[in-house]
């Protein structure tokens, strides 16, 4: 597992932070729920 230094230092060398990345996520597990609702 990696601590939140590493995490951190990876997030600097990729150029974006967290907030990015949940964004990211919380839109394509949106897209994934919308998909099921859609198939019910």
């Amino acid at each position: 597992k990696l601590d939140t230094a590493e995490l951190l230092e990876i997030q600097k060398k990729l150029g974006f932070g967290l907030e990015c990345w949940y964004g990211v996520m919380e839109t394509a597990i949106e897209a994934v729920l919308e998909e099921r609702k859609k198939r019910e």
